[in-house]
């Protein structure tokens, strides 16, 4: 967390790469960025995503204030549940339902195969933020580090990057 001296796109897109040296991010695997759909995220001629994405043409961007990772992990956790209560651990449903079920669980697990990395985007859910506002400068170092080693090299699954 960074106090903002200013709600500029300067101001905020500064403070954004004083952070990323400050905390040893390299940015140089910097390819997405969240952010709502404020005028000075979006900034067409101006806005933080552009700056950024000036500076690294592959970053790709998404405004919404509504899609999280952590959300759809949450989700992703309740459908599975629901998968195995309703049609796993039910002995009264059909073999085959049973093992559809389970082949579905098993290929959602395969696609998100990496539970821990998708927690660790979840230093950026606001409503996850410490209330010990003490602890704030030491909040998500673990996390930032897990994102980091994960992301500062290409990984291969199946042939494909």
């Amino acid at each position: 967390m960074v106090q903002l001296t200013s709600g500029t796109a300067d101001s905020i897109t500064s403070k954004l790469l004083w952070f990323f040296t400050a905390k040893n991010i390299p940015t140089k695997t910097l390819f997405y960025m969240e952010s709502d759909k404020t005028s000075v995220m979006l900034g067409k001629l101006n806005g933080v995503a552009t700056q950024l994405k000036a500076l690294y043409p592959f970053l790709t961007e998404h405004h919404s204030n509504y899609v999280s990772l952590f959300d759809i992990k949450l989700q992703l956790d309740a459908t599975i549940k629901a998968i195995t209560t309703k049609f796993i651990d039910d002995f009264e449903i059909l073999l085959f339902v049973q093992n559809f079920a389970k082949a579905v669980i098993e290929s959602l697990k395969e696609r998100f195969p990496d539970y821990s990395l998708v927690d660790a985007f979840r230093i950026f859910y606001p409503k996850e933020l410490p209330i010990d506002k003490t602890i704030l400068g030491y909040y998500g170092q673990k996390s930032i580090q897990k994102l980091i080693n994960f992301y500062d090299t290409s990984k291969f699954i199946k042939d494909n990057i």
